[in-house]
């Protein structure tokens, strides 16, 4: 194992191996060290969603930025993210509603993402899989993609190897070490790594890690659930992604079937002794019941998820 670097960085998912993409690119030497297989854990069970309209101009812009990046990333290395130009639609089913969905669609234009509020009619058009019944109206965008999350992951941390960064898996960090009132680097399971800079980009396990070194973040991990249905006739993997705004939920197609997710009012914290170092996104204790119910609520707009 190599002994020094310029950057430690500690977390091999997507974040982390897209910094050492590009610290490396730009001249850095990089260690990208986890404690399991690259891309193994949160990364790949993300949903793989890049809408752009948020809330502000500023997230607006930075959103449809990283939506760009995604693109030029696969045109500049050759690594397939497995990117679909699918466009997205942003369903309301309240006054309420198509109020934020007309702010959306106005700011959309000044950033030139080319939304429109669409009637029912036309989002049907747009997504056969949507019926009408409770809508009022909807946002399209036609610039939005969605992505596989696992390939960006590996891609970025293959494209961060191919710059020079050194891939460390399987390492698991044992302390951070300091000197001079500073960090110095690393000590692993397979020995020390000193750097000038450490970056934890462990995520759901960050503060696990800064535990070595006496440190902690006002971090607590949630659990967010969703499933992937068996292939599906209907589905087609160009159709627009869909957002539905009051039930906080998503669907998108994925591996011929459809991908469903959505937020908990109550969500599970992952603290409190639940999540410790060793462990595994497949020890996460699973609610189906919770998704059931998101399903229940949006059965009238997306009668096929009913026996999906």
């Amino acid at each position: 194992m190599i002994k020094t670097a310029d950057v430690i960085i500690v977390g091999a998912g997507s974040w982390g191996a897209a910094t050492a993409y590009e610290l490396a690119r730009h001249g850095a030497r990089v260690a990208l060290l986890d404690r399991h297989a690259v891309a193994s854990q949160t990364s790949p069970r993300a949903a793989g969603l890049a809408g752009t309209i948020r809330t502000t101009d500023l997230m607006t812009e930075v959103a449809s930025r990283a939506a760009t990046m995604l693109v030029e990333f696969e045109a500049a290395t050759g690594q397939s993210l497995g990117i679909v130009r699918s466009g997205s639609l942003k369903l309301a089913r309240t006054a309420e509603d198509v109020a934020i969905l007309e702010t959306d669609v106005e700011r959309g234009r000044r950033h030139g993402l080319g939304t429109t509020l669409v009637e029912p009619a036309e989002v049907r058009r747009l997504n056969p899989l949507v019926q009408s019944d409770g809508l009022l109206a909807a946002m399209h965008v036609p610039t939005d993609i969605y992505f596989e999350p696992a390939q960006v992951a590996i891609s970025l941390a293959v494209a961060a190897a191919a710059a020079g960064a050194v891939l460390l898996p399987e390492t698991p960090v044992t302390g951070i070490r300091r000197q001079g009132g500073r960090v110095s680097g690393v000590d692993t399971e397979r020995g020390p790594l000193s750097a000038e800079s450490v970056v934890v980009a462990a995520g759901a396990w960050a503060n696990e890690v800064l535990a070595t070194g006496g440190i902690r973040v006002p971090l607590v991990p949630m659990r967010h659930q969703l499933f992937i249905t068996e292939p599906l006739p209907e589905v087609r993997p160009d159709l627009p992604f869909i957002r539905i705004v009051d039930a906080n939920v998503y669907v998108r197609p994925c591996w011929g079937g459809l991908l469903f997710g959505g937020y908990e009012s109550e969500p599970l914290a992952m603290d409190g002794g639940r999540l410790t170092a060793t462990f595994e996104m497949r020890d996460t204790p699973l609610d189906l019941g919770v998704l059931r119910g998101l399903v229940a609520d949006v059965s009238s707009q997306l009668p096929i998820l009913r026996n999906a």
